[in-house]
C-alpha cells in the first residue's frame, strides 16, 4: 500500500473582525509568524499584522484621494505583492 504524504496550505484573510478580536490578534501576531509556521497535525496559524496596517493605509489614501476628487467608487480591494518574494 502506498504512503501519501501531503502538505497543504491555506490561505485567507479575516472578515468581519470586532475590535476586541482584532487587537487580541494584533497582540499574539509575533506568535504567529511566518518563521514560526511548520507543518504537523495541529497545523498553524500565520498571519502579519504590518500586512493588514500596510493594505488599511493603501486603502484609506485612495479613499482620501477619490473623495478630493469628487469621484464615485464601490467595490474597492486591496491586493499586494511583498516584493521581497520575488527577488527569492
Amino acid at each position: 500500500m502506498a504512503t501519501h504524504i501531503f502538505r497543504v496550505t491555506v490561505r485567507g484573510r479575516f472578515d468581519g473582525l470586532t475590535d476586541e478580536v482584532r487587537s487580541q490578534l494584533s497582540a499574539r501576531a509575533d506568535e504567529h509568524d511566518g518563521l514560526t509556521a511548520r507543518f504537523d497535525a495541529t497545523g498553524t496559524l500565520v498571519y502579519d499584522k504590518a500586512i493588514d496596517a500596510a493594505f488599511g493605509g493603501a486603502r484609506a489614501r485612495a479613499v482620501a484621494l477619490l473623495d478630493s476628487l469628487g469621484a464615485g467608487y464601490r467595490d474597492l480591494k486591496v491586493d499586494g505583492t511583498d516584493m521581497a518574494d520575488v527577488w527569492r
